[in-house]
């Protein structure tokens, strides 16, 4: 796993949820952990603010970055492009 890799995960929800990974492979092996922005589902109509991201149809919400134990990832479910996870990395920069 590294950064810009999708992943289902268990978020301690009824379901599991998509994220995205923006930390990188090194720091998951020494940490057990990974930073993931989890997928947001908007309501129909709603504005998404500048630091929810729309990857392919899918809108992460990286204003609620978080840490999860690297077990919690359960299956790849794609991969982010790179010009998106460049974005990622920009919002990422201004919100912090």
């Amino acid at each position: 796993m590294d950064a810009g890799d999708i992943y289902r995960a268990d978020l301690n929800e009824e379901l599991s949820r998509r994220v995205l990974v923006v930390s990188v492979r090194q720091f998951h092996r020494l940490s057990g952990r990974a930073l993931v922005v989890p997928e947001f589902r908007i309501p129909v109509g709603d504005v998404e603010p500048p630091w929810h991201l729309d990857i392919d149809g899918v809108v992460f919400a990286v204003d609620m970055l978080r840490s999860v134990t690297v077990d919690r990832l359960v299956e790849r479910d794609g991969r982010c492009p790179a010009a998106a996870m460049a974005n990622v990395r920009r919002v990422l920069q201004h919100i912090t």
